[in-house]
C-alpha cells in the first residue's frame, strides 16, 4: 500500500522521487496549505542522503513518523483516501 502511495507522489517527477513540488500537490489535495519553507522541512526530516528529494526508503521513514505523531491514524486515513482518490 505504502508503494502505492509512493507512485501516486511521483508519477509527475521526472526522477521517481518526492521534491517540494510534488509533495505540496498532494498536501493541497488533503486540505493543508503548507508553505514552500514548510514543505523544505518535511523533507530535510528524513532526506538522509542529501539529495533534496524523498526516494521510497526515505518515504517509509516518513510515513512512520506521520503514524507515530497521529495515534489516532489519522494520517493513515487521509493516505488510503488520497490513494483511492488517484486510483480511479
Amino acid at each position: 500500500e505504502f508503494k502505492a502511495a509512493f507512485d501516486i507522489f511521483v508519477q509527475d517527477a521526472e526522477d521517481g522521487c518526492i521534491s517540494t513540488k510534488e509533495l505540496g500537490k498532494v498536501m493541497r489535495m488533503l486540505g493543508q496549505n503548507p508553505t514552500p519553507e514548510e514543505l523544505q522541512e518535511m523533507i530535510d526530516e528524513v532526506d538522509e542522503d542529501g539529495s533534496g528529494t524523498v526516494d521510497f526508503d526515505e518515504f517509509l521513514v516518513m510515513m512512520v513518523r506521520c503514524m507515530k505523531d497521529d495515534s489516532k491514524g489519522k494520517s493513515e486515513e487521509e493516505l488510503s483516501d488520497l490513494f483511492r482518490m488517484f486510483d480511479k
